[in-house]
């Protein structure tokens, strides 16, 4: 699964957004989305993308999203708008 969005030049896992929005914990993603097997086959992929990626952290998920992003835009400090700015053009 993942997100598209034309401030991206690449489709972003939708674990790294996930992890970015705070939700640092594998477990915190599978619990919000649900323990049903057909939802635990589509995101171990993803959890293992996110490690193969050394993306654990919502900073580190922030840098990623920043780094992915087409154009710069000056970032802030807080993770918040950090990821706002990641997502959209201000």
């Amino acid at each position: 699964m993942y997100l598209q969005l034309n401030q991206f030049a690449k489709n972003i896992p939708i674990m790294i957004v996930m992890k970015a929005m705070g939700m640092e914990s594998d477990q915190e993603v599978v619990q919000m989305i649900g323990r049903d097997p057909r939802y635990s086959a589509l995101l171990l992929p993803l959890i293992e993308e996110c490690a193969s990626l050394s993306i654990f952290t919502q900073q580190r998920a922030l840098e990623f999203l920043q780094g992915k992003k087409r154009g710069t835009t000056p970032l802030s400090n807080t993770p918040c708008q950090l990821f706002v700015y990641a997502l959209w053009d201000l």
